[in-house]
């Protein structure tokens, strides 16, 4: 498998039918697709029902132009499964 980018990673995401990446929710949070970094190879987690899984984590780089700004919160990374794309919550 080639290099996983934030790019590549919002068009797998794109093709389960999920919003996560749409350009309204991005605007919603003041956000960009320049603003996030994505980790390049898949890696093993544990998810919050005790399940191991390949995953690929993204992350923004900077605090986002909206409310999130004052969200401490806002540099926790997203997790998204190698296999389905579908979003894992840990």
């Amino acid at each position: 498998m080639k290099r996983m980018t934030p790019s590549e990673l919002r068009y797998r995401v794109q093709q389960t039918g999920s919003s996560f990446f749409d350009r309204n929710t991005l605007r919603f949070f003041g956000d960009t697709m320049s603003n996030f970094g994505c980790s390049s190879k898949a890696y093993a987690v544990t998810d919050r029902h005790g399940s191991k899984r390949q995953v690929f984590a993204i992350w923004r780089k900077h605090k986002p132009n909206s409310p999130l700004r004052n969200d401490p919160d806002w540099s926790k990374p997203y997790y998204f499964d190698a296999q389905t794309f579908a979003r894992v919550y840990l």
